[in-house]
């Protein structure tokens, strides 16, 4: 397991949401920043971990017509995968036009999720970091 501040992470998430947005190409980025947020890791038999283990996710989406979505992911991944992301899981949503995309980075242990929303509007993106020690062996604030 990674040890590394959580400032550290945080970017990496930043950087990772960068890369896929760059990847779609098409549609209209959130404006705003992307919602970055830290929890702790459970433990082997599900409880929080005590030894401070954390992960960052981070949160924002792409406005783009939904009959553009699966055409849009397809080409995503594939720029993705050239990129070194590992295809994890691709799969047709049930409606015509859906889709959901899942990644991972070989290099650091991030996930990666990039989907079609509920209301067919946004392509939602998700990046969760592998689990990570802080530095100081305490959960970060």
């Amino acid at each position: 397991m990674q040890t590394r501040p959580k400032a550290d992470v945080e970017q990496a998430t930043r950087r990772h949401i960068a890369a896929i947005i760059q990847a779609v190409g098409e549609g209209k980025p959130d404006p705003n920043p992307p919602q970055i947020l830290h929890a702790p890791c459970d433990g082997p038999n599900g409880e929080t971990a005590s030894d401070g283990r954390y992960y960052v996710s981070g949160l924002s989406h792409i406005t783009l017509p939904g009959e553009q979505h699966r055409a849009v992911v397809t080409q995503a991944r594939d720029k993705l995968q050239a990129q070194g992301y590992q295809v994890d899981e691709y799969r047709d949503l049930p409606t015509p036009t859906g889709a959901e995309l899942r990644l991972s980075d070989p290099q650091d242990g991030s996930s990666v999720t990039l989907a079609s929303s509920g209301d067919r509007i946004w392509l939602a993106l998700i990046v969760r970091s592998a689990c990570i020690l802080p530095p100081d062996g305490n959960y970060p604030d």
